[in-house]
C-alpha cells in the first residue's frame, strides 16, 4: 500500500491496481463504506480487474491506514465531511491515476453518499458513477435528532461514541450481529482479514460524525441540488 499526505498533511493510504486483461483504458474509483479498508474489497478489486479495469481506492481519513481524528484509533471520527470531499480531490489532482480523461465513481453506501457530494461540485472530472445502497437517513426523524446530536456536541462529548456503538470485536463477529453481510463464506472471510489487521479495524462512529452526517445530508438529500449533477 502507498502514503501521501492529503492537502492538511493527514496522511491518506491508497492503492493503484491494474488489469488482470486487455485493458479498457477505463480506471473505477472505488469509495469504500464507513468502517472500512482497502483489504476488504480484495474480491471486487480482483473482479473489476478481470473486467480490463484499473482501480484505484484509499482509506478515507478517520479508518483503515489512513489518518485519525482522534487518539482513540478505533472511533471513527470527523466534524466535517467536506474534508473527505477536499481529500478525493487532492488525490485525483495529485496522484498519476490512470485514464484520468475516463474515470468512474463506485461508491458503497458511506462512499456513495461522499460520491454524490463529490459530483456537485467536481462532476466535470468523472464520466459516470454507480451508487450502492447510498447513506441517506428517514427525513421525518432528522430534525429531532439533529438537534438531540448538536445538544450533546455543546456539552463538550463530540468524540464520544454515537449511542449504540463502540469497539469493533471481530472475534465475536457472527453472521447474526451482521447487519450488512448475510453470507457466511464472505463473513468469514472479512473476520479474518480484521483479525489480522487489527491496526486497520474502526468501530462505530462518534457523536461529531453523526452531527457532521447530519450537516452532510442538507446537499445529498436537496432534489434541487441531485438535479444539478
Amino acid at each position: 500500500m502507498q502514503y501521501i499526505p492529503s492537502f492538511d498533511k493527514t496522511k491518506l493510504r491508497y492503492e493503484i491496481f491494474a488489469p488482470k486483461v486487455t485493458s479498457k483504458n477505463h480506471t473505477i474509483i472505488l469509495l469504500a463504506g464507513r468502517s472500512t479498508f482497502i483489504e476488504q474489497y480484495a474480491e471486487l478489486i480482483s473482479e473489476l480487474q478481470l473486467r480490463g479495469y484499473h482501480i484505484f481506492i484509499f482509506d478515507w481519513r478517520g479508518q483503515g491506514g489512513s489518518g485519525r481524528g482522534l487518539f482513540h484509533p478505533k472511533k471513527n471520527h470527523v466534524l466535517d465531511f467536506d474534508l473527505h470531499i477536499k481529500d478525493l480531490d487532492y488525490l485525483l489532482t495529485n496522484l498519476a491515476i490512470p485514464n484520468k480523461n475516463n474515470l468512474s465513481l463506485l461508491g458503497i453506501s458511506y462512499g456513495a453518499h461522499l460520491g454524490i457530494r463529490f459530483l456537485q461540485q467536481s462532476a466535470n472530472l468523472i464520466s459516470s458513477a454507480c451508487f450502492v445502497s447510498p447513506l441517506f437517513a428517514p427525513i421525518v426523524r432528522i430534525p429531532f435528532a439533529r438537534s438531540l446530536v448538536r445538544l450533546f456536541n455543546l456539552v463538550g462529548i463530540e468524540h464520544y461514541y454515537a449511542l449504540g456503538y463502540g469497539d469493533e470485536d471481530p472475534v465475536k463477529n457472527t453472521l447474526a450481529l451482521s447487519k450488512t453481510n448475510h453470507d457466511q463464506d464472505r463473513l468469514e472471510r472479512d473476520r479474518q482479514i480484521n483479525l489480522a489487521n487489527p491496526t486497520l479495524v474502526t468501530g462505530g462512529p462518534t457523536m461529531g460524525w453523526v452531527d457532521a452526517m447530519f450537516q452532510s445530508l442538507r446537499f445529498t438529500t436537496n432534489p434541487k441540488l441531485l438535479q444539478q449533477i
